[in-house]
């Protein structure tokens, strides 16, 4: 494979250091290789066919692909996308590093049960309060592996709001697994096959409009289907984009709100803001529905990540967690509420781990508490 490309762009590299100190896991870990110029350096090798060490892959998986370096990049260079193409190229070459391995056997399980090792495919609508929907829609609501799986508490909030606003949608019960870590971990191919089988499923059912829980899946669908099999007649959404109109409509008649002491910070997932631009909608929604809205002094473009992303944690669980624990140290609030789903199990485990004492929400589950006389945010 050429790639000239590639290594044009990783020599534009002029090692100024400025991503340095917005790189998380630089800062967080402070080892050599964990620096986006040791992977853009590493993933030259890779392009060159050059030998790797342990330590230099090790650095190239703890990529968070949060692209917090392409955006004080001089030259704004790609890293994340550079470390991804790298990724896939020692994927292919089926290079026997542990961690090239491993990101291939999940990959290939994704493949095979359609999800990413969360549960059972038979036990992905076990969180519906009642039979399965059927309903015939050109909006299809996509719920997602974590909600389904493990998240279960996201994924009923989600869909009862949806309900509760009067949105017209389906549910697809052959949904799998977006895609998502198949193509972010460079598997091209595999990604291809799973978003050519999805299109199918898509085309099947007359779908012509998707909402997302998650903003992996919203960048899947909205980004990099496209990208990969061509152009998609599909309008992508997310679950803040759709329920906003709702929310502005009822809060000039509605008595229902939380109680203005109630006072939470907004955290802006990754793909969701800093990637694809979506930073108001939540926010608009939280103080529709009544909560005292605070700020970190990171937030929207600067937001720093989770630590959840790049698949870290599944290769460096005590990384993430310090990643995590040093975006809630910036938190001054006891609550914390994010719209991603990731980024709620991130927060989650980590305030739990490292005792920060803070509670996270997803925001369907605080919009929802502010629509219903029985459900409390506590």
């Amino acid at each position: 494979m050429d790639f000239d490309n590639q290594i044009a762009e990783v020599d534009k590299c002029m090692e100024c250091e400025i991503c340095f100190e917005v790189c998380q896991t630089c800062v967080a870990a402070k080892k050599p290789f964990y620096t986006p110029v040791a992977r853009l350096k590493t993933a030259k090798k890779i392009f060159q066919a050059e030998e790797l060490d342990l330590e230099e892959v090790e650095g190239l998986y703890s990529c968070l692909k949060c692209e917090r370096c392409t955006s004080v990049c001089p030259e704004e260079i790609n890293v994340s996308e550079i470390v991804r193409q790298a990724q896939g190229e020692l994927t292919r070459k089926e290079m026997h590093f542990p961690l090239v391995e491993k990101a291939k056997e999940q990959m290939d399980l994704i493949r095979k049960t359609g999800n990413p090792q969360l549960g059972e495919p038979e036990k992905r609508w076990e969180w519906l309060p009642e039979e399965f929907p059927r309903h015939e829609s050109d909006t299809l609501f996509f719920v997602g592996c974590l909600p389904s799986f493990w998240l279960k508490d996201i994924a009923l909030s989600s869909y009862l709001l949806l309900k509760k606003a009067g949105v017209d949608f389906t549910m697809m019960r052959e949904e799998v697994c977006c895609g998502h870590y198949l193509y972010n971990m460079g598997g091209d191919d595999l990604a291809r096959e799973q978003f050519e089988e999805l299109k199918e499923n898509f085309s099947k059912y007359g779908i012509k409009r998707i909402i997302t829980v998650c903003p992996g899946c919203y960048r899947t669908f909205k980004d990099w289907f496209p990208q990969m099999i061509g152009k998609v007649d599909l309008e992508v959404l997310h679950l803040s984009q759709v329920l906003l109109p709702f929310f502005r409509m009822r809060d000039a008649t509605s008595k229902r709100k939380l109680s203005d002491d109630f006072q939470v910070t907004y955290q802006d997932p990754c793909e969701l803001g800093r990637i694809e631009g979506i930073y108001e909608e939540p926010r608009d929604l939280l103080r529709l529905c009544g909560v005292r809205l605070s700020e970190m002094e990171e937030n929207r473009e600067e937001a720093p990540c989770c630590g959840g992303g790049g698949g870290v944690p599944g290769n460096f669980l005590d990384l993430a967690v310090d990643i995590g624990g040093q975006l809630l140290d910036g938190i001054s609030t006891d609550n914390v509420v994010t719209s991603c789903p990731a980024c709620f199990l991130r927060l989650n485990h980590t305030s739990k781990k490292r005792e920060k004492g803070k509670k996270t929400w997803h925001i369907s589950r605080v919009l929802l508490d502010s629509l219903d006389e029985k459900r409390q945010t506590k």
